[in-house]
């Protein structure tokens, strides 16, 4: 008599890996949940931390990029090279909220989309408020 070839034998051991993997796929509910987006977006608090380390390496010094320095809350609301206001409170055609989002010269620089955000936030809501 022929021996038959087959998967006998092999669906407890597959189901078994099904059980598995759901699991590993499953929520992880020991993570920490993301923080909280801040009730009100300021500069110094929440802006000034993205802006030094994601911007002023290249937006500071005797030649900034584009003529645009970003180390302090009044060169940011400053003109750049063609001498428009970069950051103009309530206003989410500003060069600053433009160049950040998706597709934007800036955008690249943030390290989440989360990070955009907040910045849009504080210039479009919350008027470039400082603290």
């Amino acid at each position: 008599m022929e021996r038959r070839r087959g998967f006998r034998g092999t669906t407890p051991v597959i189901a078994l890996a099904a059980i598995a993997l759901a699991a590993a796929c499953a929520e992880r509910r020991d993570l920490p949940a993301a923080p909280a987006p801040p009730d009100r977006v300021t500069y110094e608090a929440d802006v000034k931390p993205i802006f030094d380390a994601r911007c002023v390496s290249c937006h500071s010094g005797d030649s900034p990029a584009g003529r645009y320095a970003m180390t302090t809350l009044d060169e940011i609301k400053g003109n750049g090279i063609d001498g428009t206001p970069n950051a103009i409170a309530g206003d989410a055609q500003s060069l600053l909220v433009l160049k950040s989002q998706p597709g934007g010269s800036m955008n690249s620089f943030y390290s989440s989309p989360d990070e955009v955000a907040l910045v849009e936030r504080w210039v479009v809501e919350d008027s470039l408020a400082a603290r």
